[in-house]
C-alpha cells in the first residue's frame, strides 16, 4: 500500500457501527474485511447519506476503489503464492479464534 501512497491503519481510529455476515465468515477460515475511505464535502457523513453516494461516483473514488482493488489483490497474490505469509495467517487466525 505504501507504494501506492496509502496508509493502512489496523484499527480506524473513529467509531465505524456497522453489520454485516462477513464476521460469521472469518470464523470458518482466514479472511479480511477491508475498508477504505472515500472522502465527501461534509465531515460526519455515514455511507447511506446522499451526499455519500454523490462522492462515491467521482472521478477520485473510482481511482480509489481501483487502488485499493490492486492492494488487495496484491494480498491475496502473496497468500497463493508464499507459503510462509500464508502459514503466518492461518497461524494467527487459529490464535485470534482461541482467544
Amino acid at each position: 500500500m505504501a507504494s501506492y501512497s496509502q496508509n493502512v491503519l489496523k484499527t480506524d481510529p473513529e467509531y465505524i457501527q456497522a453489520s454485516s455476515d462477513f464476521g460469521d465468515v472469518s470464523y470458518a477460515l482466514p479472511a479480511i474485511h477491508a475498508m477504505f475511505c472515500i472522502p465527501v464535502k461534509e465531515k460526519g457523513v455515514v455511507t447511506h447519506h446522499w451526499s455519500f453516494t454523490e462522492a462515491a461516483g467521482s472521478d477520485l473514488a473510482f481511482q480509489i476503489c481501483l487502488t485499493v482493488g490492486k492492494c488487495l489483490a496484491l494480498c491475496a497474490w502473496d497468500m497463493l503464492t508464499n507459503d510462509s505469509k500464508y502459514e503466518a495467517a492461518v497461524a494467527d487466525w487459529k490464535l485470534a479464534k482461541s482467544e
